[in-house]
């Protein structure tokens, strides 16, 4: 009987997944995320905190775990987080909820080897973009933070917004604060980010008419898709992923 001995590398190659962590108790409910884990220890990885959701919903998580374990094998940990949708808390709770789900990632960085000092918001969708945007704008502001944000400070490093459609979303679950992001800006300016929109740029004048235009977001870098659905998994080309990893890289660079 013919054998053979194959000459297979010995290092892991597919990222470690951690499903259904829970991260903080809230409205009688556990809050959990899922994460993604390079294979490989090889010291302390950057961390991206990932949500997906429009009007104020959550995206089923699983849809993304394919090409965010593509990401993740280029060393990055991937916290994709569950959020409390809209009828169950209202506004900014989709907001606090991703300061909390980062402060409880940034505990735990040692257990799953992230950098306590690198890390990014990813949106997917239009609240998500938001919820995320304004994360980093309020992460000193008590308002928007179920922890005491002095002693748990937070300072991230950019955001990345998939299909962001308004900094103004008016509605009537946005109960006792501003849902203007303008409102924060200045407290806290905005860092360089990466924003990928549906349709052309015509399409998305709100964008360079106001967001764009602040002084803070001069380096920030735009795409623009022609796809005319709502954002969903089939965005994830290699294409896309590859402007994802590069923007991300340029920023996690040591200097």
């Amino acid at each position: 009987m013919p054998s053979f001995t194959l000459n297979e590398p010995t290092l892991l190659q597919n990222p470690r997944l951690h499903l259904n962590l829970p991260y903080a108790f809230k409205s009688e409910r556990a809050l959990r995320l899922h994460l993604i884990e390079p294979a490989t220890s090889k010291g302390h990885y950057p961390l991206i905190i990932f949500s997906a959701g429009t009007n104020f919903t959550n995206d089923d998580l699983s849809h993304y775990f394919y090409p965010l374990m593509q990401l993740a094998q280029q060393g990055f940990v991937i916290a994709l987080v569950e959020v409390r949708p809209k009828d169950v808390a209202p506004f900014p709770a989709q907001t606090s909820d991703l300061l909390s789900a980062s402060r409880y990632l940034l505990g735990h960085a040692y257990q799953y080897q992230i950098d306590p000092y690198r890390y990014f918001l990813w949106g997917h969708g239009a609240s998500a973009s938001y919820s995320s945007l304004l994360a980093s704008l309020t992460a000193t502001n008590q308002a928007f933070n179920d922890e005491d944000c002095r002693m748990q400070a937070l300072n991230y490093q950019a955001c990345i917004c998939f299909g962001l459609t308004s900094l103004k979303p008016t509605s009537s679950y946005f109960a006792n604060q501003s849902a203007d992001l303008f409102s924060y800006w200045g407290k806290r300016d905005l860092k360089d980010n990466l924003y990928i929109q549906v349709g052309s740029e015509a399409d998305n004048l709100f964008l360079n008419l106001d967001l764009l235009a602040h002084p803070s977001q001069k380096k920030s870098l735009v795409y623009y898709t022609p796809a005319k659905k709502a954002l969903d998994d089939s965005f994830f080309s290699p294409y896309l992923i590859n402007i994802v990893q590069n923007f991300l890289k340029q920023k996690v660079k040591k200097k």
